[in-house]
C-alpha cells in the first residue's frame, strides 16, 4: 500500500492523492490477517517532497488502534529509507487485532503515522479512521467452517 502524506497539512486531512495532486485521499479498507509493505512518501503540498523526505536520521512509527483510549493493536517502525519513500511492513495479523474484531464483520479504527528525529522531535503526520474487515480465509485455511459445508484445501 502506498500513501502520500502532505507534511504541511493537518494530520486528520494530510493523506493526498499524489505528489502532484494535493487533493485529500481516502484510506483503503484493510483486512485482518494481511501482512504487506507500506510505502510512505512525504510531500510539501506544492508538488514537491517535504524537507525531511529521504533523510536517514528520522524514524517513522505507524500504528492502528483506538486513539480514544491510546490502545495500539499493531505498531511498526521504518525498515528501509529510499529517496522518494519510506518502507515498513504493516502486520494486520496481530492477536490484538483479531481480538478487537472478534466476530464482527468490520470495525473502525485509527491509523496514525508519527515522525521522530534524532533531536527527539516527535510529530503526528497523519491520524485518520480506517475500516478493518474480517476475512473468510486465514492464510491457507477457512476461518470458521460451518458444520453443513465441506471444504478441501488443496
Amino acid at each position: 500500500m502506498r500513501l502520500v502524506i502532505n507534511a504541511n497539512a493537518d494530520a486528520t486531512a494530510s493523506q493526498i492523492q499524489s505528489l502532484q495532486n494535493a487533493s485529500e485521499a481516502k484510506l483503503p479498507t484493510l483486512y485482518v490477517g494481511d501482512v504487506f509493505e507500506l510505502q510512505i512518501t512525504f510531500a510539501n503540498g506544492e508538488g514537491g517532497y517535504s524537507s525531511f523526505q529521504g533523510r536517514a536520521d528520522i524514524l517513522l512509527n505507524t500504528g492502528i488502534g483506538v486513539a480514544k483510549d491510546r490502545t495500539p493493536y499493531t505498531i511498526t517502525q521504518t525498515l528501509e529509507k529510499y529517496s522518494d519513500y519510506y518502507s515498513a511492513i504493516l502486520d494486520l495479523a496481530t492477536d490484538e487485532i483479531k481480538t478487537a474484531i472478534g466476530d464482527e464483520e468490520q470495525i473502525e479504527l485509527d491509523f496514525e503515522i508519527q515522525l521522530s528525529d534524532i533531536n527527539t522531535m516527535t510529530r503526528t503526520l497523519m491520524q485518520k479512521k480506517v475500516i478493518l474487515r474480517n476475512q473468510i480465509i486465514e492464510g491457507n485455511r477457512i476461518a470458521q467452517k460451518p458444520s453443513n459445508v465441506e471444504a478441501t484445501i488443496l
